[in-house]
């Protein structure tokens, strides 16, 4: 994949709704991202920083997380990833999926698969299993991008707690 996408969080109340693009380019090892005051480049391991300033510990860890989250589930091929040989099924706000769960290192993640149309429509992760505590994430409608379909919404909850932590909003995804 090589483009930006134009995101808008809504945040809960007392926070400030934001807009921010991600650049990515895949093929190259590539992410951007800008917001009011910071913008910034990862190419391979390394930060150029443009506007503002992002500690590379920071920078690296937000690479990760936008080339993960956004590049589901293909990340899931990627070497390494071990997805469990049982296949659980499971309710979830009333309705049933196929399950799927991937240990890493230092979390455990469940992928929600819609067993009629086999599209993934949520996603948690735990970084203490034992405790319940994590995230899990709702994904809502799509946007179509030379042939992907990439969730247009995602909002997350506290998996411990009924606590809801933001919705991000793809409001547009430009080819670079």
């Amino acid at each position: 994949m090589k483009a930006t996408l134009v995101i808008q969080d809504s945040l809960p109340p007392g926070r400030d709704s934001r807009f921010y693009e991600v650049f990515l380019d895949n093929s190259n090892s590539k992410m951007g991202y800008k917001i009011n005051g910071l913008s910034y480049e990862v190419i391979q391991d390394s930060l150029i920083q443009i506007v503002g300033e992002i500690e590379e510990e920071r920078a690296l860890r937000m690479r990760n997380y936008y080339t993960y989250l956004w590049g589901l589930p293909m990340k899931l091929m990627d070497a390494g990833t071990v997805i469990e040989d049982s296949i659980r099924h499971e309710i979830l706000g009333g309705k049933e999926y196929l399950v799927a769960r991937v240990p890493y290192d230092k979390d455990t993640w469940y992928f929600y698969i819609n067993p009629e149309n086999f599209r993934m429509e949520a996603y948690k992760f735990f970084q203490d299993e034992a405790n319940l505590v994590g995230e899990i994430i709702y994904l809502q409608k799509e946007i179509e991008f030379n042939s992907l379909r990439i969730p247009a919404q995602r909002t997350w909850y506290r998996t411990e707690k009924p606590e809801f932590l933001g919705t991000d909003i793809l409001l547009e995804v430009r080819g670079n």
